[in-house]
């Protein structure tokens, strides 16, 4: 019997947030549950795609208990404040940009989660 897969919330709807939610489908351990970006009809488009809900907002993700943790796929400017509120939320982040994020250091991020996190699997 294989473990339950991990729930994740993509944030930030774009090429890349398809490329990485049509990985986590051919796995059995991973799970997209929800999604969001500013625009509606994106993430309604994605939502429907992928077979998630469409969040209101990034808080509504954050709050939510299904999520266990959170695909970070906003733009390099916002990868700091969108990714520390994760981790403040206890939700582990998974970030990964195209070019260097020079201001998203681990001094910077360092005590940012409130409360232990479990790790992805």
């Amino acid at each position: 019997m294989s473990p339950e897969p991990i729930r994740l919330a993509s944030l930030g709807i774009g090429w890349w947030s398809d490329v990485l939610a049509d990985a986590a489908g051919q796995s059995d351990q991973i799970k997209i549950v929800s999604c969001f970006t500013r625009s509606e009809e994106k993430r309604e488009t994605f939502a429907k795609k992928y077979g998630c809900v469409a969040a209101d907002s990034y808080e509504q993700i954050l709050n939510d208990p299904a999520v266990e943790g959170i695909i970070n796929t906003t733009p390099n400017d916002v990868h700091l404040e969108t990714t520390r509120a994760a981790a403040e939320a206890g939700k582990p982040p998974f970030s990964r940009s195209r070019s260097p994020i020079p201001y998203l250091t681990p001094e910077r991020f360092r005590g940012s989660a409130k409360k232990p996190t479990s790790s992805f699997r």
